[in-house]
């Protein structure tokens, strides 16, 4: 098992630092879904980063000593470095130095199992391989093995620069041909209410998926366990309309924009979509966070303002007692099923009205 030391380096900002802190516990959880661990923490504020190791040289020879001391494999940063400090870094403390942005990276590399989702991963480990070929390659190739090297991508940490932007167009045009086909697959379905579930990564969208539709799609207690979208139609005897579910990839704190830019093909399902249900886990006590985090990426996708249901999830296991009246909210147990019949209903009669009164 691979053991690695998390740093993390904020403002002196109070919101700052609340985040950074979430997200050095969050990437212990994203390190296991990969079999590896995250041994000791590291959190330091400053006014800004130090322009040559990120963070200030005393608290980086502390990071090193505990390192070696503990014969770890290297040191994961939660915010985003340049690569001229990532050699600098590695060049002091003699250890292999990724951040956070790989390990999403990787995890998705290795739950993508179509031929969509593997291009769209393997595009966004190119676009972020070549964001850090400044003059040569040679740093890249400290990375040897594990984090940040698997997937797709694994085998173009090797190539400069002129063969990435080759493989890049190649799959450009291989993502454009998907995306063309997904647009007229959806075309055929005209005559369909189609939903799309979204919310942050682990706020139990596929067990939602599988108490609505009565399927039996793979539930894993992990973040990212869903890469490819998966459909299913609703179970109602009621329904006069086909409606179907897709559950798509989950979303977290600071998606790396070259996921965002590289899934358009597989996130257009969430653009058009009829309805969609954004899943909040009610249970997490950084719910109302990780909710404004899943707007963000909404806005991003220019459909935060199109129709949505906000379903608050696991209220068996929430701490919250009482819930507020308000349209479009829903407070459900996609586990125990409390709450589900409201939310189906409604569904219903959105596809009703639909039907009824179709746009132009």
């Amino acid at each position: 098992m691979e053991k690695y030391i998390a740093v993390g380096l904020s403002s002196y900002i109070k919101t700052d630092q609340e985040k950074i802190k979430i997200l050095l516990d969050e990437l212990k959880i994203l390190i296991k879904t990969l079999g590896s661990e995250i041994t000791e923490s590291f959190f330091q504020s400053r006014i800004s980063p130090d322009p040559k190791y990120f963070i200030g040289s005393g608290k980086l020879t502390e990071i090193k000593q505990c390192a070696h001391q503990l014969n770890l494999q290297g040191i994961i940063f939660v915010n985003e470095i340049s690569p001229s400090q990532i050699r600098n870094i590695e060049d002091f403390t003699e250890l292999k130095i990724i951040t956070r942005r790989d390990v999403i990276l990787d995890i998705f590399a290795r739950h993508a199992s179509s031929q969509l989702a593997k291009a769209e991963v393997e595009m966004a480990q190119l676009k972020h391989i070549s964001s850090r070929l400044v003059g040569s390659t040679s740093h890249l190739s400290r990375l040897g093995g594990g984090i940040g090297t698997r997937g797709p991508g694994e085998k173009k940490l090797e190539m400069d620069r002129r063969n990435i932007q080759k493989r890049m167009k190649t799959l450009t045009k291989t993502l454009e041909k998907n995306k063309k086909a997904l647009q007229v697959q959806r075309k055929r379905r005209k005559n369909v209410y189609q939903i799309s579930l979204v919310g942050y990564t682990n706020a139990g969208k596929s067990t939602l998926l599988n108490a609505l539709t009565k399927s039996k799609v793979l539930v894993a207690n992990q973040l990212f366990s869903t890469i490819d979208t998966t459909t299913r139609k609703l179970a109602s005897p009621y329904n006069s309309i086909p409606i179907i579910l897709s559950d798509t990839v989950g979303f977290i704190l600071d998606l790396p924009p070259e996921l965002i830019d590289s899934f358009q093909a597989t996130l257009d399902e969430v653009v058009q979509a009829d309805l969609r249900l954004i899943v909040i886990d009610l249970s997490d006590p950084l719910y109302e966070i990780k909710l404004t985090s899943v707007e963000k990426t909404l806005k991003r996708l220019n459909c935060l303002d199109l129709p949505k249901f906000y379903v608050y999830n696991k209220i068996d296991t929430s701490s919250v007692s009482q819930y507020p009246n308000e349209a479009d909210n829903f407070y459900v147990s996609a586990r125990t099923g409390e709450g589900l019949d409201n939310l189906k209903n409604a569904l219903i009669e959105t596809a009703k009205f639909k039907q009824q009164c179709p746009h132009p």
